[in-house]
């Protein structure tokens, strides 16, 4: 009965609306991130979750800067640092994994708005040495959705796994593998025929240190990403601070920054703060830190950022809906926790 209570509770806050929420719970600062905003396909992240248009991108922007004062990342670490003060509805904004379209198609429009930026890569993926195994599931999936019927059915045969049996169950068999299964992608790819090397050549869908320098001239920050996109939970100790540490040193190496960000690959939940605490005060070139759990509170140096592309329940994709989707994860935090 205490769960049933719960889930209702939890529903309810669906039929809060938005601005009561902004009323009751005000923000000193607010962040929205993304990953992919484009003019075209993007077929290594089309079959994982919808890229953002460029022109849906500019008409959100323009919409939260008549609403939000967007601050820099030398702002937020005045702030943290206690030598002054955000803004009123203050709003950061960046950019997670370095897509070529943050140089192609982001930045002239931030550059046109006048907005400050953060771009967190992953420094494997610069210059375009590695492909990420999702990248190579959506290309797995673009193929077989491409596929004639004679192709298809010779390409199972060639993969030889039981319950891969036909077009559905094949899909159902690619999007289900994880990163401990990056061999298995490989074996896939080279049944359907993707070429994963001929297409980082072709497309370049990774920034260039050259990139990445002109963006950091023209004034946005970079930070790191990790090294390989790892879920951390699932990795022992020295290799998460090699992937935090290593991956802001090789942004530091690329750009000159004395400081760099970080922010962490999936997301920082089930990582224990302690030890975060600890690699931030022992590496000097870490950064502010963060995460993309919304609206929730963390450590002083960590923080929330809302994922302007998540798939909602509602299925909506306005940043009204992404908004009022924090807000209600925010007031179940409190919910949960008001009695600690």
């Amino acid at each position: 009965m205490k769960e049933k209570i719960k889930g209702l509770v939890k529903k309810s806050l669906r039929f809060v609306p938005l601005s009561v929420f902004k009323e009751l719970f005000p923000m000193e600062l607010t962040g929205f991130f993304y990953h992919a905003v484009t003019n075209g396909e993007m077929l290594h992240v089309k079959n994982l979750y919808p890229p953002v248009s460029a022109e849906d991108f500019e008409a959100t922007l323009v919409a939260l800067k008549k609403r939000y004062t967007f601050v820099s990342y030398a702002d937020l670490v005045a702030a943290f640092e206690g030598k002054a003060y955000l803004p009123k509805k203050a709003a950061h904004l960046s950019f997670d994994d370095g897509f070529v379209e943050n140089y192609t198609v982001v930045m002239p429009i931030l550059q046109k708005l006048e907005i400050p930026c953060m771009f967190f890569l992953t420094s494997e993926w610069i210059d375009n040495q590695a492909l990420f195994y999702r990248s190579k599931v959506s290309l797995c999936v673009e193929k077989v959705n491409t596929m004639n019927e004679a192709a298809l059915n010779a390409s199972i045969e060639t993969i030889g796994d039981d319950g891969v049996t036909d077009k559905d169950s094949l899909l159902r068999k690619v999007m289900r593998f994880k990163q401990e299964d990056e061999d298995e992608v490989s074996r896939y790819c080279a049944a359907l025929g993707v070429d994963t090397d001929a297409y980082l050549k072709e497309a370049q869908p990774f920034l260039s240190t050259v990139q990445i320098q002109e963006m950091y001239a023209a004034g946005f920050t970079f930070g790191g990403h990790s090294v390989s996109h790892r879920k951390f939970v699932q990795l022992p100790v020295e290799r998460v601070e090699a992937e935090i540490v290593d991956s802001c040193k090789k942004i530091q190496e690329i750009t000159g920054q004395k400081e760099v960000p970080f922010a962490f690959p999936n997301s920082a939940t089930g990582f224990d703060r302690k030890l975060l605490t600890e690699i931030r005060e022992k590496n000097v070139v870490l950064g502010l830190i963060f995460n993309s759990k919304g609206l929730l509170p963390d450590e002083p140096y960590l923080f929330n950022r809302i994922w302007m592309e998540r798939k909602l329940k509602n299925g909506k994709r306005t940043w009204q809906a992404y908004l009022k989707d924090a807000y209600e994860g925010f007031v179940w935090d409190k919910i949960l926790n008001w009695r600690r």
